[in-house]
């Protein structure tokens, strides 16, 4: 009988560790929206913010996220090699940019700047939309930086220029504190562009 208590009592604690963790870590909408009085979203509400880390664009201009205030920008990350997740994000991308009708900002930031030069971001992004911004972070350890503030996970898979990564679109908007995040399986092109309405009125 006490072993049976006692099993209870640790899968009791494992639940509560783990719903700790979920609480704290992934900030459920319907909790964010309550506590904070933000409007309801389709995107995952949180309060993470980015560093103001010096990065290139395609154009090899400094810049840094402050630079896209003014405007929504949908940011994903990514890698001009990569075979699988990417060219889907990305064509996502480009159909949610036909069908928005207000100013938008799209960016492509790069998790593999040894490769992803400004001329190949360019190139790259220019074959897709041209108005696409990419973004290279230069010092590793500042593209360490973001890559964790942006909850991604990334992996080389032992294959030259190969990552694992997740195929997240994050939403900064000018009307919200933290990042809205779309994980992949929230890529719905009319509840992301209901965001934007309800975060422009």
């Amino acid at each position: 009988m006490q072993d049976v208590f006692r099993y209870t009592g640790l899968t009791l604690s494992v639940g509560l560790l783990i719903s700790a963790l979920y609480f704290f870590y992934a900030q459920p909408k319907f909790i964010n929206t309550f506590f904070s009085n933000s409007p309801a979203l389709y995107g995952l509400q949180t309060n993470f913010e980015l560093s103001q880390v010096p990065m290139k664009n395609q154009s090899n201009d400094e810049v840094f996220w402050q630079d896209y205030n003014q405007t929504p920008l949908f940011v994903t990350a990514g890698f001009t090699s990569c075979v699988k997740s990417c060219p889907v994000t990305l064509a996502f991308y480009r159909e949610l940019a036909k069908q928005i009708k207000t100013p938008i900002n799209f960016a492509f930031l790069t998790i593999d700047p040894e490769i992803d030069s400004t001329e190949r971001l360019a190139t790259y992004l220019g074959n897709i939309n041209p108005d696409f911004i990419g973004l290279r972070v230069e010092q590793p350890h500042l593209l360490d930086q973001v890559i964790s503030e942006l909850k991604q996970s990334v992996f080389k898979t032992g294959n030259e220029n190969d990552f694992i990564h997740k195929g997240f679109i994050y939403l900064i908007h000018p009307e919200h504190k933290g990042l809205i995040i779309y994980q992949d399986y929230q890529m719905d092109i009319q509840s992301m562009i209901n965001d934007l309405k309800v975060l422009s009125s």
